[in-house]
């Protein structure tokens, strides 16, 4: 492979910022805690007037994020990082939409995390 007079800087600057990459927020929580996450988001915009089972899992994931010493900050990183990865959410409605619920999530998740 031809090396360019970049080529060694470029690595190295790769290198570093990779290694100042703040860590995944998601990656402290437990895996069964976001799946169920992300199957009461499913559920959510299936039928997003009951938030039973969408509050619920807020309310696990909150508990575990505190008890891991994640800010709020992170939490909310996390949750959209969850939405964004739920094959429903492409297919819901408009942008505004999915936009609302998002919003809506995060609230609740919010009131969760400093309810406890």
């Amino acid at each position: 492979r031809p090396r360019t007079r970049e080529g060694p800087w470029l690595e190295r600057r790769r290198t570093m910022r990779d290694s100042n990459r703040p860590p995944d927020p998601a990656a402290g929580l437990p895996e069964e805690a976001l799946a169920a996450m992300r199957r009461a988001m499913s559920e959510y915009l299936v039928r997003p007037g009951d938030a039973t089972e969408l509050r619920t899992a807020l309310r696990v994931i909150s508990t575990e994020a505190r008890a891991r010493q994640l800010r709020a900050e992170q939490l909310i990183v996390a949750l959209k990082q969850a939405w964004h990865s739920v094959p429903d959410v492409q297919h819901a409605a408009t942008q505004q939409e999915r936009d609302r619920l998002l919003d809506r999530l995060i609230t609740v998740c919010i009131e969760e995390y400093y309810r406890g």
